[in-house]
């Protein structure tokens, strides 16, 4: 067993999980799950920075040599539960977050995204390039698909 929820009635949310050797991080509306044992116990990580309210929907991770960097796109503790489906994108994300080398600090890296109108809802990554992280969801304005891609895992680019 890994975790039981804390809310039997939201459910626990499993963003997105990257494994590196024997250690496993697993980003869920509950937290940052980790494990240092190959998955024999797991511990939610006390971190920072992220906005009081919003809770992990997406979440991705990659290394390269021993640099390891994470990121997860965020929504209102309100809006996550199981059974949220695809299309019930509407002013669903809140942020965008990175942490780096899993020091526990997640960094806002939400500007120059357009939350009001472009509904991300998936990030991604190359398990080895910490730099190219992708944001996927739909066009608000345009009622289209959409992604965003950084390259220098800072600045998004429609």
């Amino acid at each position: 067993m890994v975790k039981h929820t804390a809310d039997m009635g939201v459910g626990l949310i499993m963003g997105g999980v990257f494994w590196d050797g024997s250690n496993i991080y697993i980003g869920t509306n509950e937290g940052l799950i980790t494990s240092s044992n190959s998955g024999t116990t797991f511990t939610v990580q006390a971190t920072t920075g992220i906005t009081s309210g919003e809770v992990i929907w997406s979440f991705a991770g990659a290394k390269n040599g021993a640099a390891t960097k994470f990121v997860c796109i965020t929504a209102s503790s309100a809006d996550v539960y199981n059974g949220v489906m695809p299309w019930d994108y509407y002013s669903f994300p809140k942020g965008v977050y990175t942490m780096d080398n899993d020091n526990g600090t997640w960094v806002s890296k939400s500007t120059g995204i357009d939350l009001a109108n472009d509904f991300v809802m998936y990030a991604a990554m190359a398990e080895n390039n910490i730099n190219t992280i992708y944001l996927g969801g739909n066009d608000g304005t345009l009622d289209a698909p959409l992604v965003y891609k950084s390259s220098d895992a800072r600045n998004f680019v429609e």
